[in-house]
């Protein structure tokens, strides 16, 4: 009978631990090189990878494994082929902890991990009877979509802050603030109701108007930030929406430019838990030569503090209404910020409206940068400048010593 037992047991724990004949699994190691807490740290695994291990792997679900604990994550195809390109799930990371993963591949038939909703994105058409319709994509070669889309294009928000994406010439980045960490854009679409911010719900903090709100990807004339005109086809893609991040593009052809035609992708993708986000800048044309640049940063307010360090950080703490109607709306508090690696600064400057990094192009495919805000009206977030600009501060540090992954067959 003990005997029976511990076979039992064996049998058992191979089917917990993926041990069982046939199924492949993969080692996954990450170690945080900062002296520094990273929590809900992103670790992106891309397809190739996994095939460079398992040469015969289609691209099967994979159940990701902390310990005897499967953990959620997500696959998501970012280019549409029907195979997912990138695996993603979130750990915390003490000061220089290192943390092994293991993936179980072609898990549990095909069963997926049921994750909690953490991330929502969203993007509707408006309809003549006042109804709206969702989309997961909208394109223009008129620059006619601003008013023919629900909150005037995509929008996507983790617990901790919301952002949108005007569709049109300004392709500008807007913040949605919020008081209580919870998804709220499913129900407030943007546009709280009275009845809604009386219920604590956030609501739109930033009156952008023709500034790069907050890291916003915008041209460079030498002067000014210019808009992404002339151009022929514009287009506004939720490529992801899933429990953990969501992905959105904002893409342009044929982008007269300094010059040249060039086409141009400024893909911004935000984590559960996070109120950064990552910008990435898709250059599918490059025509121009090496020296073609482009610019983001924050936009200038009246009342407001920065914080400077002609390093690739900006990142500033002010008051401003929200909106033209000063009447209805009061001030706002927020804190905005950009993060621009050393390698892709031509330098640090400011125009009109904003405060200002001109990105150096050096014909990289994809350029990235982060982008980051809060709201004073938090009621567990930044009160003071001095609190925001910390954050800021550290985020760099963080995002400029990523974490390191390995990958390694299990027998």
């Amino acid at each position: 009978m003990k005997k029976i037992f511990v076979l039992f047991f064996i049998a058992l724990s191979s089917v917990i631990y993926g041990t069982v004949a046939g199924q492949d699994r993969v080692a996954c190691s990450v170690t945080n090189p900062l002296n520094i807490l990273r929590e809900n740290e992103p670790v992106v695994i891309r397809f190739a990878d996994i095939r460079k291990i398992f040469t015969g792997y289609a691209g099967g679900y994979i159940a990701v494994y902390d310990g005897n604990k499967e953990i959620c994550s997500q696959q998501d195809d970012l280019d549409g082929d029907g195979v997912w390109d990138e695996l993603v799930f979130l750990t915390d990371l003490r000061p220089k902890e290192k943390k092994t993963f293991v993936f179980h591949l072609n898990a549990s038939d095909g069963k997926t991990c049921k994750c909690v909703r953490e991330m929502n994105a969203q993007m509707f058409f408006n309809n003549p009877d006042g109804s709206i319709t969702p989309t997961l994509e909208a394109s223009s070669t008129a620059d006619n979509m601003y008013n023919r889309m629900y909150h005037h294009g995509p929008a996507w928000e983790s617990d901790k802050i919301g952002y949108r994406l005007y569709f049109d010439q300004k392709t500008t980045v807007d913040v949605y603030g919020k008081k209580k960490y919870r998804l709220e854009l499913a129900d407030t679409k943007w546009y709280p109701t009275e009845a809604q911010l009386a219920d604590n719900y956030g609501d739109d903090i930033l009156w952008v108007g023709s500034s790069v709100g907050v890291g916003t990807l915008k041209g460079w004339d030498g002067q000014a930030a210019t808009h992404i005109h002339p151009m022929s086809k514009r287009t506004a893609r939720i490529v992801v929406n899933g429990c953990l991040r969501t992905v959105v593009d904002m893409a342009v052809e044929g982008w007269q430019y300094n010059a040249h035609s060039v086409d141009v992708t400024a893909r911004y993708i935000q984590y559960a838990r996070h109120r950064d986000m990552i910008a990435e800048v898709i250059v599918d044309k490059p025509a121009a030569p090496a020296n073609l640049v482009f610019c983001t940063g924050v936009q200038k307010v009246r009342q407001s503090q920065t914080c400077n360090d002609n390093n690739g950080l900006i990142a500033l703490w002010g008051t401003e209404y929200p909106t033209p109607d000063t009447l209805k709306y009061a001030r706002e508090t927020f804190g905005l910020g950009v993060i621009v690696p050393k390698k892709n600064i031509e330098k640090h400057t400011t125009d009109p409206l904003n405060h200002l990094i001109i990105i150096k192009n050096n014909r990289q495919p994809v350029i990235k940068y982060h982008v980051s805000a809060a709201s004073l009206k938090e009621e567990n977030g930044y009160k003071t400048s001095g609190e925001f600009f910390a954050y800021m501060q550290e985020l760099k540090q963080i995002v400029g010593h990523p974490v390191t992954v390995k990958l390694k067959k299990l027998k």
